[in-house]
């Protein structure tokens, strides 16, 4: 496709240590997933245009407002992702608790046979189906009554069948009461407690939006467009497009 900025203009994107490492997450998730193939193209050939199109990439540095100021620029785009939900379960802090980025980031911090997943959604059913693909008992456990209810039809029946292939234990209308070191205590729909033991447990409860920055690059510029997670945690393609509708904007 032809570059969306003419030969006179200059882009540069700033980028914290989590933020690059969102793509390490996706290139992991990729090599390891079958069907996440696609996306460990898409990140490649992402990575050639920004080569091909000049955009210089500023990595390990956190964007301030001062720093922003400094480059006078024409306009802002503010796509700085979102972070990971931290539910308030008693116990959540515990040794054994990781979230699914750190998960996804550092897969061998995971040891031990048996792993529970809090979460049903895209991100939880993916961790859960990983884990078991490389031989570990997972446990899914999700409050609503059914998993992966955030992503197309046709995926979810795929990810539903490959959950059912690896045999994941999914436990639909749990909730999480509290976690003691390697015991996991739930509730299901009808209050009935269980208690569940795993060497580790992950949290993919959801994400919520990096925007605390956005108040303080108003008026830098004449134009500033907030997209992606940064709006409202969605899946790539939503993020994708709504950066393309800025570039185009600018």
């Amino acid at each position: 496709p032809p570059p969306l900025f003419n030969d006179t203009a200059t882009t540069e994107i700033y980028t914290e240590d989590a933020s690059s490492a969102a793509s390490d997450v996706y290139k992991r998730q990729a090599g390891r997933l079958p069907f996440k193939k696609e996306l460990g193209e898409l990140i490649a050939w992402q990575s050639g245009q920004l080569k091909k199109t000049g955009v210089e990439v500023i990595l390990n540095r956190p964007a301030t407002a001062k720093i922003v100021r400094s480059t006078r620029p024409d306009a802002v785009i503010f796509a700085a992702g979102a972070y990971p939900v931290v539910p308030p379960i008693p116990g959540v802090d515990g040794e054994k608790v990781i979230g699914v980025m750190e998960f996804h980031m550092n897969e061998e911090i995971v040891s031990g046979s048996e792993i529970a997943v809090v979460g049903g959604g895209l991100a939880g059913c993916e961790a859960a189906l990983g884990l078991a693909m490389s031989g570990k008992k997972v446990t899914l456990l999700e409050a609503l009554t059914d998993v992966a209810l955030d992503i197309n039809i046709v995926n979810r029946m795929s990810l539903l069948r490959f959950l059912a292939e690896q045999e994941v234990n999914v436990l639909t209308g749990h909730t999480v009461q509290e976690i003691k070191e390697d015991v996991l205590m739930a509730k299901d729909s009808e209050g009935k407690e269980i208690s569940i033991h795993a060497d580790h447990i992950i949290i993919a409860v959801g994400m919520r939006s990096n925007n605390e920055l956005v108040k303080q690059l108003e008026g830098i510029s004449e134009e500033l467009y907030v997209i992606g997670d940064s709006v409202n945690p969605d899946k790539v393609g939503d993020a994708i497009h709504s950066g393309f509708v800025a570039g185009l904007r600018v």
